[in-house]
């Protein structure tokens, strides 16, 4: 079976479409945040990033703390890069193989690779003042994403989001038109 992907950019709505889609037709959700706080429990992860990011990254336990973790990734520029070349392979590895046709919710699709392994695209899309209304932590995540018109461009389709009415409307019209047409 195949992923349906869904991408967008921090608070652009990405989850509440696939809660949507998930309670509508039953599809199983697979958010790729999830498998990527997975992987930073990895001993073999945790070792890596420690050693080329910050042995300061480590928690008393020995786990990676994410809050402290992402303050310095997104501050500097090669220490992300360090990270995504961590954790998105680990990420890949983790990714099981859907028997039905199922979701794959991330605004990191392209990057870490995972376009190949799905059938279509769905772009959510929000106005920045709408995302940073509803999420001002967004603010520091937003300039560190692709770009608005990048992620309307990757997508196969483009949901826009302007009203919780009008996103389940337009959401659920366009997944019963995928679903017709998985293979």
């Amino acid at each position: 079976m195949t992923w349906l992907g869904i991408i967008g950019r921090v608070g652009s709505g990405k989850s509440t479409v696939a809660s949507l889609v998930h309670e509508a037709f039953g599809l199983p959700v697979v958010e790729l945040d999830h498998i990527g706080w997975a992987v930073l429990e990895l001993p073999d992860v945790i070792a890596a990033i420690a050693q080329q990011i910050s042995p300061d990254v480590r928690q008393p336990n020995g786990q990676i703390d994410r809050s402290r973790l992402g303050r310095i990734v997104f501050q500097d520029p090669v220490a992300l890069a360090r990270l995504n070349s961590i954790s998105h392979p680990a990420i890949r590895a983790q990714l099981p193989t859907p028997t039905t046709p199922s979701l794959l919710v991330g605004a990191l699709i392209d990057e870490i690779g995972l376009r190949n392994r799905c059938q279509t695209i769905v772009t959510v899309d929000r106005a920045d003042a709408d995302i940073l209304a509803s999420n001002p932590k967004a603010a520091r995540i937003l300039p560190h994403q692709a770009s608005r018109d990048m992620f309307q461009a990757r997508g196969d389709w483009v949901l826009h989001n302007t009203t919780p009415d009008q996103l389940r409307t337009d959401a659920l019209a366009l997944f019963k038109q995928l679903l017709s047409t998985v293979h």
